[in-house]
């Protein structure tokens, strides 16, 4: 690999039955508008 870069990827998981349960509060960090992205 040639030159130099920066990486970065923060990224937040949540595993589990209950995952979705804290969703609305951390979205409000984001603002008013996000897009979502999962597989179909």
């Amino acid at each position: 690999m040639k030159g130099n870069f920066v990486y970065h990827n923060p990224t937040k998981l949540y595993f589990g039955p209950d995952s979705l349960n804290g969703l609305k509060e951390e979205l409000k960090k984001y603002g008013p508008n996000i897009m979502l992205n999962y597989p179909a």
